[in-house]
């Protein structure tokens, strides 16, 4: 397995059963963790709405502070979102080779939702993620 200091290292799955367990390796999902908070902000009833039918969903998954958003309006939305200190964290896919900065973006067509995270590299600077500056734009 390859941990995320990009050193191989061995670990230790357990499973306990009464049945017989069998292990199956499966296809890689093409951006899977982003496929995954999409379905978490789907799910989700305490989201954060915006004018023009827009909303978000934030939350936590381990070390990845996630950001859900959806557009049900009938214009294009550009949420800016910027943070005080990307300095211990990185972008997720498709978005970590885009933008170096503090500050980056979503752009929703209507209809279309997205979702990213922020891969958090030093547990104790949670803090300088959970509370973004939003900037919303609306092209119509």
């Amino acid at each position: 397995m390859h941990w995320p200091n990009e050193q191989k290292g061995e670990y230790t799955l357990s499973a306990y059963s009464y049945h017989k367990i069998e292990f199956k390796q499966i296809k890689p999902i093409k951006n899977f963790l982003e496929k995954s908070f999409i379905n978490i902000g789907r799910r989700a009833r305490h989201r954060e709405e915006f004018e023009n039918d827009c909303f978000i969903f934030r939350g936590f998954s381990g070390f990845n502070h996630y950001i859900y958003a959806k557009n049900e309006g009938n214009y294009t939305w550009t949420l800016t979102m910027t943070f005080s200190d990307l300095e211990n964290a990185t972008l997720g896919k498709p978005y970590k080779s885009r933008y170096n900065q503090d500050t980056f973006q979503l752009v929703l067509k209507p209809g279309e939702e997205k979702a990213t995270y922020l891969k958090i590299m030093e547990p104790k600077t949670f803090e300088s993620y959970i509370d973004p500056i939003f900037e919303n734009e609306w092209t119509y």
